[in-house]
This record gives C-alpha cells, sequence and structure tokens, in this order.
C-alpha cells in the first residue's frame, strides 16, 4: 500500500513537472500567426511579431516578446502606429489560484508610439474607424475626432477589467520611448524624446501612481501623477505635477476627470510657476534683447473646467514682478476654435524686461541700429524692441495661424513704463480672425499730454512680408516734442530768434 502511494505521487508530481517545464521547449514561434490573427479576431488591431517569443512557467509565470509592430492605418506618415523593441512581461503565480492576476513587471523597452488626425478626421488610436456611411452628414471633422477620442478612453477603463479577476500591476516600466503627434487639421506637430517612467496600479478601479521623465521641444522635463479610486464609475481624482529644473519652472493641477462614462471633463485648480521666462523661452528670437533681473519670475493660479469641446478658466490671478492682474479664458471647439481672453493688469513695467545699451553685445547693437532711427544716443539708455521687429514677428505669427480659430481680446492696464514714462489708462479690444486683426478699440495716453485712439485692421501681405493697416487714429497732444523725445525721435534744433 505504502508503494503504492508512493507511485501515485511520483505520478502527480512528474505530470505537474511535465506542465511547468514543457513550455520551455515549445518553440512559440511557430504559433505567432495564430497569436496575431487571434488579437485581430478579438480586437481589430493589426499586430506583427517579427522577433522571438518566449514563455516560461518557473519561477513565475513570463512572457517575452521581441520586434512588435503595429501597423498605422491607411493614409497615416508612418508604417507603425506603436513599435517595441522588447516586451517583457511576469505574473505572481499564487494570486491566480484566489482569482486575482497581480502583473509583478511589464517592461517596454524603446517604444516607438506615433500618434496622428488624418485630414479627413480619423484618428489612428481610435478601436473603429467609422465608414463614411456611418457619419451623419452633420458630422465634422473635429466632432469624429473628439468622439473617437470618448471610444479609446472608454474602452481603456474597460479593458481595466479582466473578466472577474481582480487587476493589480506592480510595476509597469518604459526605457527610452518616443512618441510624436500629428495633427494633419489644424497643422500641429510635437514629440517627446528619451521617455523614461513608471507606474503602479492597486486594481482597475485605483489608485495610480506614476512618474518619470522625457525631454519636450528640447527641454528636459519631470513628471508625477497620482489618482484615486474611481467613483460610481465616473469620476476618477486626479494630480499632476510637470516640471523643469533647467527652466526653473513647475506646473500643477489638482482635481477630478469626470463624466468619464460619457463625455470627460476635467475640474480642479491649476497653478504655474517659473522663476525664469527667460530660461523657458530661450529659443525666443528676441530673448537676447531681454534683462535677467528676477522681474521675468511668473506665476498663475486658476479654477479649470474644461471638456475637448469647450472650456473655462475662470477667475485667473498672475503675478509677473511688479505686474499682477486677474483675468478669465474660455473657449469653444466646434466647427472651429473660438478662445476669448479677457486680462486686466495693474502695471507693466516694460523697461524693467529690457537690457541696457551697455550689456549688449556690439553685434546686436550694430543690427538693431541698422533697422532702427528710434534709439538714444546714450549708452545707458535701454534696448527697446524696434517697432519694425514688433510688427514682422506680429506678421509671421499671423501668417502661421489657420483659418480654424478665432480670438478675441479684452486687456487693459492702468500704467504700461516704457522708456522711463508711464502709458496711462492702456484698453485693447480686438479680435483675431482669417488672419486678420481686428481693433474695435485701442486707446492710451501717452508722454506729453497725449490722447491716442485707434481703430481698423491689421492684414499681412505675404508675398512682401509686410503688413497693411486699414483704419482711423486720432492723435492729440499737448506737447509734440515732448512726444517725440520720448519716442526717441531726434529733431532738428530751432532758432531762438
Amino acid at each position: 500500500m505504502q508503494r503504492l502511494l508512493l507511485l501515485l505521487l511520483f505520478l502527480v508530481l512528474g505530470f505537474f513537472g511535465a506542465l511547468l517545464v514543457a513550455p520551455n521547449f515549445i518553440n512559440w514561434n511557430e504559433y505567432r500567426d495564430k497569436i496575431t490573427n487571434n488579437i485581430y479576431s478579438k480586437t481589430g488591431i493589426n499586430l506583427e511579431i517579427r522577433g522571438d517569443i518566449k514563455f516560461e512557467i518557473l519561477p513565475s509565470p513570463a512572457l517575452k516578446i521581441n520586434d512588435i509592430h503595429v501597423a498605422n492605418i491607411e493614409g497615416a506618415m508612418t508604417a507603425d502606429t506603436l513599435k517595441i523593441d522588447k516586451l517583457q512581461v511576469s505574473i505572481a503565480f499564487i494570486p491566480l489560484l484566489g482569482r486575482q492576476l497581480k502583473i509583478n513587471n511589464i517592461k517596454l523597452i524603446k517604444p516607438i508610439l506615433n500618434i496622428e488626425v488624418l485630414p479627413d478626421g480619423r484618428n489612428n488610436l481610435a478601436v473603429a474607424v467609422p465608414n463614411s456611411s456611418n457619419v451623419q452628414p452633420s458630422a465634422t471633422p473635429n466632432t469624429i475626432v473628439s468622439s473617437q477620442r470618448s471610444k479609446v478612453l472608454n474602452n481603456f477603463i474597460d479593458g481595466l477589467q479582466v473578466g472577474s479577476l481582480s487587476l493589480s500591476i506592480e510595476n509597469f516600466s518604459i526605457q527610452n520611448g518616443f512618441v510624436s503627434y500629428n495633427d494633419h487639421i489644424h497643422g500641429r506637430s510635437e514629440k517627446i524624446d528619451e521617455l523614461n517612467g513608471r507606474f503602479s496600479l492597486a486594481s482597475s478601479r485605483g489608485p495610480l501612481e506614476s512618474s518619470g521623465d522625457a525631454i519636450i521641444r528640447g527641454m528636459p522635463i519631470n513628471y508625477s501623477l497620482s489618482t484615486g479610486n474611481i467613483l460610481k464609475d465616473r469620476t476618477l481624482p486626479l494630480n499632476f505635477s510637470l516640471k523643469s529644473l533647467k527652466a526653473q519652472t513647475n506646473l500643477r493641477f489638482f482635481g477630478a476627470l469626470t463624466q468619464i462614462d460619457k463625455d470627460p471633463k476635467i475640474k480642479g485648480k491649476l497653478t504655474f510657476d517659473s522663476k525664469d521666462m527667460l530660461k523657458l523661452f530661450a529659443i525666443s528670437q528676441n530673448a537676447e534683447k531681454l534683462s535677467n533681473s528676477n522681474d521675468l519670475a511668473l506665476s498663475i493660479k486658476s479654477s479649470v473646467d474644461a471638456t475637448l469641446k469647450r472650456g473655462m478658466f475662470p477667475d485667473i490671478i498672475f503675478r509677473m514682478g511688479k505686474t499682477q492682474g486677474t483675468g478669465k479664458i474660455s473657449f469653444q471647439n466646434n466647427n472651429k476654435i473660438d478662445l476669448n481672453v479677457s486680462l486686466v493688469s495693474n502695471k507693466i513695467d516694460i523697461d524693467s524686461y529690457l537690457k541696457r545699451k551697455s550689456n549688449v553685445s556690439k553685434s546686436i547693437n550694430s543690427s538693431i541700429n541698422t533697422e532702427s532711427k528710434l534709439l538714444p544716443d546714450n549708452s545707458d539708455d535701454l534696448v527697446p524692441l524696434p517697432v519694425n521687429i514688433v510688427f514682422n514677428n506680429l506678421i509671421n505669427n499671423l501668417s502661421s495661424f489657420t483659418n480654424n480659430i478665432s480670438v478675441m481680446f479684452d486687456l487693459s492696464s492702468a500704467v504700461i513704463i516704457y522708456n522711463k514714462e508711464a502709458i496711462r489708462q492702456v484698453k485693447v479690444n480686438a479680435s483675431l480672425e482669417d488672419q486678420e486683426i481686428t481693433i474695435s478699440q485701442l486707446s492710451a495716453l501717452l508722454p506729453g499730454n497725449t490722447d491716442v485712439g485707434l481703430q481698423g485692421i491689421i492684414s499681412s501681405e505675404l508675398n512682401t512680408k509686410t503688413f497693411q493697416f486699414d483704419g482711423t487714429a486720432d492723435l492729440n497732444t499737448g506737447n509734440l516734442r515732448s512726444l517725440l523725445t520720448w519716442l526717441s525721435v531726434k529733431l532738428p534744433s530751432v532758432p531762438r530768434h
């Protein structure tokens, strides 16, 4: 009897031992086509595995796949939506017996993600691209893209539910990733280089923790993200931070992602702090003419209430050096983007943002003096930005705007300090649309007891790279010589007799 029990025990251990060891002797590469065909039939994702596949049971279930490609949609710029050099996944075995799917580790090595919005409105991240017969005649590319993004988010949330298993991810890491974004409708292009990060997920309903670093527009940044548990299947508490030590800049958001079951909305508080805006905008053409003073520090605070189609920053508070003010910004994204900006400031000291001539290199001085005759001769005076340079930049910016954006400006400032004099009661009410600036009101009190008012349209002549103003200007001055002296215009001497 004892021998029989030993034999049965030997057979059972041998059977389970064979189950554990057998996967190591299977050539999983022979099953590439079956795996990819099954994934395509279930998800519609056109997956291709070009490298080796390896599956192990001991010491814990682990999967390793090399050279993974997800084909892009027809008409896209790149052949692949997603490319992964190496994928490694390991799962804890014992929790599976308790109906818990605990992923110990997921590692993506050199992933490349290409996100595109095509001219016809198709999004290559959409799980199912609607056919033209399924799209209502009134639907526009923007509404199609918006609905597709909602589907992607909802499918992602549904994908966190793995049958009846409780899902948790102890460590998900990305090494040396790359992300590109191309919006052919609005002509936008962005990329993220050297993306390295990790996140952990306690359960399919949260919380989630993530942190990492990347390079955006040549600027190294660090990020951190944390969420709470999903509440009532529609609200996700969310905290986000984006920092750049090089630019001494910090962007923070505290709030929640609501209505995730239908029309996702971001609600919360947003803060932005930069100790030196010059470092943040180091690539600006006119950055070399700006001062290195501490007045270039900027802080912004506001509430946020936004969806993909509309949004508002209703209570903006900003401070830059001695300048402080309030405002609000709202936008609508339907057939085109409608943006409304309203800002009120107490004082803007432009002089404090400009370098003095003694601190500017000879080469810069020579180039500026050849372009403008408005500079004073005193080497201790400020270096203003020449009028023609300002308008040339305005023209270039106008030409870069698409016809799908409309901006309304309502700006005012009690005092603006420029060239050691005060400009008072500044009021600007204007709009930007179809690459034209329409000035409804521009008024101010200039030095020399001068009252100026302006109305009209500023448009750019792309062929000649010049601007054109059609409108009316009213100028009343009590002291013309004082006004021209402030503008640094040299006047001929007037004889005494």
